[in-house]
This record gives structure tokens, C-alpha cells and sequence, in this order.
């Protein structure tokens, strides 16, 4: 709704706020440590200088220590909400997804129905079964245009690559590292056939691929280590639809297994 900030910008908003309070706590800690390392290092030669400098060298390093100490407990206080922060704005960004394949999946039963429509629209015409096939052109190369990626298929891909967005999201979420699953089949198909050789950098989004990603993918952190990161972005935060005014089944067909004239 109009005015109200959705689950995964207010969980952005939250790691914003731990990655700030993680920043300044390290930054005093360094600040401190800076400052007793220094300390440390000309006070023999103020001792020597001043014998009644040793009480106050000794108190000055305490409170540094102390400093030192406090900063880091603050750090180690704010690390797990940022983690958790992090891992909310993930798993929000994997329920979209889940949106999106919802969005896609609507679209592609109502082209699945209004094909079905036609089809049957055809048999009564021409009293003839009508089917649909890929990769088939008419005899003499005339007729029907072969279309490289129909409606049909397009939409079935998007729907299962936002599942399977989603599911990848998941796994970093919880710890995991997905990488190893994205190349093979996912519940037992490789896209239904429609993606026979899908990458696995493109199931990563910018969220978790990239020198800006808020949960680094291990696989990234492996790419970067071994200098073959692909930084380049990653994630597609609307899932691209079918193109304007599509409507028509957009494969060739054959009548009743005989090419069309």
C-alpha cells in the first residue's frame, strides 16, 4: 500500500542501521588500539624521562584496554543483528520471487487456455485434430514462421526460473551453499526441457552476487579468491513478461500430424 514500506525495505533499513553501529565500534576499537600501540611505544623512554610518568602511562593503557574491550563487545552484540537483519531482507526478497512465479504462473494458464481454446476451435472447423509442435516449417519453406521462443515457453521459463531464484535465495539464507545444485535438475527436471542448459550465475541476484551483494554467495567469494568473479549485475527484479500484445500461440502446427500448407 501507498506509504507503507514492504517487509524487505524495512529489514534494509535495519541492516543500514547494524552495518553503521558495526562501523563505528570497529572504528574505536582501531582508534584505541592505534593509540595503546603508540602509548606502548615511547613509554619507556617518558619513564626514563620521568619516573612519576609510570602511574599515569599505566592508567592511560588501562583505559585503552578498556576501550579496546568495550568496542569489541559491541561488535560482537551488533553482529548477530545484522546477520539476522540480513537474513530477513534475503529471505523477502526470496518471497517476490515467490510473487513473481505466482504472477507468471497466471499467465501462462491463461495462455495454456486460451491455446487450448483455439485448438478446439480449430477440430470444430475443420473437424480435424489439431496439434502443436516446435522447430517445423511447411513444405517449401512457406507458411507458418518457426518462432525461436514462444509465448508459451517463455512464460514456463520465467515461472521456473523464479523458483528456482527463490530456492537459491533460500539456501544462502539458512547457510547453505546452492551452487553445486543450480547446473543439475531441480526436483527432478532440468526446467521441464525449456532450459537445457541453464547457468548457475543466473540464478543469483544482486543481493548475493557482486562486490555490492549484501550475503555474498560462496560461489562468488570462490570467483573473486580465484579472480574470475563476473561483477557484473546480476539480478533481475522484475522478471521480464511475454512481449507487448502477444495472444497468439506462436508455434507452428500441423494438422493431424501432417504439416500445414
Amino acid at each position: 500500500m501507498s506509504g507503507e514500506q514492504s517487509t524487505r525495505e524495512v529489514a534494509t533499513s535495519e541492516v543500514a542501521e547494524y552495518q553503521a553501529v558495526v562501523a563505528r565500534w570497529e572504528a574505536e576499537k582501531t582508534a584505541a588500539e592505534a593509540e595503546l600501540s603508540d602509548l606502548q611505544a615511547r613509554a619507556g623512554e617518558e619513564v626514563l624521562a620521568d619516573e612519576s610518568a609510570a602511574s599515569r602511562l599505566s592508567r592511560s593503557m588501562q583505559e585503552l584496554r578498556d576501550r579496546i574491550d568495550i568496542a569489541a563487545r559491541a561488535v560482537a552484540a551488533a553482529e548477530p543483528k545484522l546477520a539476522a537483519a540480513t537474513r530477513a531482507v534475503i529471505l523477502a526478497e526470496a518471497a517476490e520471487w515467490d510473487e513473481e512465479k505466482a504472477r507468471r504462473q497466471a499467465l501462462l494458464d491463461a495462455h495454456n487456455a486460451k491455446r487450448q481454446e483455439l485448438l478446439d476451435a480449430l477440430q470444430d472447423f475443420t473437424g480435424l485434430a489439431w496439434d502443436i509442435k516446435r522447430n517445423e516449417r511447411a513444405l517449401g519453406d512457406v507458411g507458418p514462421r518457426v518462432i525461436e521462443v514462444a509465448p508459451g515457453e517463455k512464460l514456463q521459463r520465467e515461472v521456473q526460473r523464479a523458483e528456482r531464484t527463490a530456492w537459491c535465495l533460500r539456501e544462502l539464507a539458512e547457510g547453505r551453499d546452492p551452487h553445486a545444485e543450480l547446473s543439475v535438475p531441480f526436483e527432478g527436471r532440468m526446467f521441464q526441457g525449456v532450459v537445457p542448459n541453464p547457468k548457475a550465475r543466473d540464478f543469483y541476484t544482486s543481493t548475493t552476487w557482486g562486490p555490492d551483494a549484501l550475503l555474498p554467495a560462496p560461489a562468488y567469494l570462490r570467483a573473486k579468491a580465484a579472480g574470475t568473479a563476473d561483477d557484473a549485475p546480476a539480478a533481475r527484479t522484475e522478471v521480464p513478461g511475454p512481449p507487448p500484445g502477444w495472444g497468439g500461440v506462436g508455434e507452428v502446427r500441423t494438422v493431424s500430424g501432417e504439416r500445414v500448407r
